[in-house]
């Protein structure tokens, strides 16, 4: 072979073998390359959101303030026996009840009777009068909600948080039992104001290892609302509020974890501080209620004595006019009386039988319940706990 003959074959294969690399690329780029572009001309697909995250500080609550009544009494003692008091120290819960108040934990799983606590009370038709009646056969009256309170709160590390827990009683004496300074006997402070009403602080703070130390700080707030002013360490504080006393020596903490819900209500007898924080208004708790009442029978007392005087010696004030009255329309009126309208002594009369009437539950007192809902530990570790709300009918 000649030697022109062996360059020309030796150029050959390299064009050769470009030529073919540049075939498979054009059939690389068909194939692949071009089925990503159709696949984006046919489907859309919404760009992922990061998973919401809370503050690292940060703590989220369930709040929820229940309003007991007579007719729980059992159910109470029952619920109250279900929780576990253990979680506070023995001193705390001393303290507490020798002020009229009692607290404990409520595990993630419920007491079979929580619900019955809770959850709103069934309607019974016997304590309806006769207006009542009628909304609740035309299906607009609703069932006596228990839960007073229900939501959810997110807060800081050391963060206050007021919870008021009572109305406001218009005028109230309490007294408080605090260690004394030079002494091992304890000295009790009283204070007495007006426009009363038990308010509980709670500030929390996360442990790292998906506990929480839930502090709980009674206080009390008292007197009419007014502009306060102070300090802090970023500049000047206005803010408008009442007088506010805070109850140091009741103070306490407890840890809890994610579902574990603290629970804090009154004492069975529903005194002291208990009545103050829980319990419901009452004359014979509420000082100017109870002077109002002794002050109203003294003018009532004063205006008998006063008409006994004017009145005359023959009586004749005390004999009644003859009145003109048609005897007839009494048949028709009688019929339209319904049988609830009759009073006992006239049943026994005319001798018409009844079922019994269930006395009507009136308000005992109320609860509070503060629920660890999730920490930013849950969050870490994406542990989807979904705990359940307190079983109740309200929304958040």
């Amino acid at each position: 072979m000649s030697k022109q003959n062996q360059n020309t074959s030796a150029s050959f294969v390299p064009e050769l073998f470009i030529k073919l690399s540049l075939v498979c690329c054009a059939l690389l780029v068909l194939t692949c390359g071009c089925e990503p572009f159709r696949q984006s001309q046919n489907t859309f697909q919404s760009p992922t959101l990061p998973a919401n995250r809370i503050t690292p500080d940060a703590v989220g609550l369930e709040i929820g303030i229940a309003q007991i009544d007579t007719g729980q009494t059992e159910t109470i003692k029952r619920f109250w026996r279900d929780l576990d008091q253990q979680e506070l120290s023995l001193e705390t819960r001393q303290k507490l009840d020798h002020h009229g108040l009692r607290a404990a934990v409520m595990s993630q799983r419920l007491p079979s009777d929580f619900g019955e606590l809770v959850n709103p009370r069934e309607i019974v038709i016997e304590e309806l009068d006769g207006f009542q009646r009628q909304l609740y056969l035309r299906g607009h009256l609703k069932a006596t909600e228990r839960m007073l309170v229900h939501k959810q709160i997110s807060i800081r590390q050391g963060q206050p948080h007021p919870i008021p827990t009572s109305m406001t009683h218009p005028a109230l004496r309490w007294s408080v039992d605090t260690p004394a300074t030079l002494s091992s006997q304890p000295s009790q402070t009283k204070e007495s104001a007006n426009n009363v009403r038990g308010v509980l602080a709670i500030r929390t703070y996360p442990q790292g290892d998906g506990s929480v130390s839930v502090t709980v700080q009674p206080q009390v707030h008292h007197g009419q609302v007014a502009h306060r002013y102070g300090a802090t360490a970023s500049g000047f504080k206005f803010d408008e509020r009442q007088s506010v006393s805070v109850l140091e020596t009741l103070e306490f903490d407890v840890s809890l974890r994610s579902g574990e819900t603290l629970v804090i209500g009154p004492t069975a007898e529903v005194t002291e501080l208990g009545h103050l924080f829980f319990g419901e208004i009452d004359v014979s708790q509420d000082d100017r209620l109870a002077a109002a009442a002794d002050q109203l029978l003294a003018e009532a007392g004063l205006g008998q004595e006063k008409q006994k005087e004017k009145a005359e010696p023959d009586g004749e004030q005390d004999r009644l006019p003859e009145l003109d009255i048609d005897e007839s329309k009494f048949d028709s009126i009688l019929g339209k009386l319904d049988i609830s309208d009759i009073d006992e002594p006239l049943q026994d009369t005319l001798g018409v039988s009844q079922p019994a009437v269930r006395e009507k539950p009136e308000a005992l007192h109320r609860l509070l319940m503060i629920r660890v809902v999730q920490t930013q530990l849950d969050d870490l570790f994406d542990q989807q706990l979904n705990t359940a709300p307190l079983a109740t009918s309200h929304e958040f």
